[in-house]
């Protein structure tokens, strides 16, 4: 069990996230993206539920049983599981759902939990604003170049130039 679901449900998410990144439609990749980081800047369970009503997963219902725990922060968490944190970051949830309420142990994994989304979050956020500002440069360059592309054009033509004098 990976990202606490079962092996089927990561290989149908993954294979979701790569049909929308290969789809060329970058108004739902768009719209992913900001589910994503609304999802994991966010305290609430409004943004987690838009998002796994994006791709079709069931909503985020609370557990009252599981009040005990911040069971946002666990999936905040548990969105960010790569191959190279999976171990680590399921040990510091269990860890963290296991411990009593209230500990000083409870407490530790908290804030181990909290500072790992955070930088996450803030990494990913940083993405999207690298993202924009490479779009941002392209549409200059071209637009740069039309312009420098009509200044020639203008140059050439003699009837610019009796016009300017």
């Amino acid at each position: 069990m990976l990202n606490g679901r079962p092996p089927q449900r990561n290989g149908d998410l993954l294979s979701k996230v790569h049909a929308i990144y290969t789809s060329g439609n970058e108004a739902s990749v768009h719209q992913m993206m900001q589910l994503l980081v609304d999802a994991l800047r966010d305290e609430d369970t409004l943004c987690l539920s838009a998002l796994n009503d994006f791709f079709g997963l069931p909503a985020v219902r609370p557990n009252p049983a599981a009040t005990q725990f911040d069971l946002g922060l666990v999936q905040r968490a548990r969105l960010f599981i790569d191959g190279a944190n999976a171990h680590r970051v399921e040990t510091w949830i269990l860890s963290y759902e296991t411990s009593a309420p209230g500990s000083d142990r409870r407490l530790l994994y908290e804030n181990i939990l909290r500072d790992f989304v955070s930088s996450k979050s803030e990494i990913e956020e940083l993405k999207v604003q690298v993202r924009q500002a490479h779009a941002l440069a392209i549409d200059a360059r071209l637009k740069c170049a039309a312009l420098t592309g009509i200044s020639k054009s203008m140059r050439l033509r003699p009837e610019t130039q009796k016009t300017l004098d």
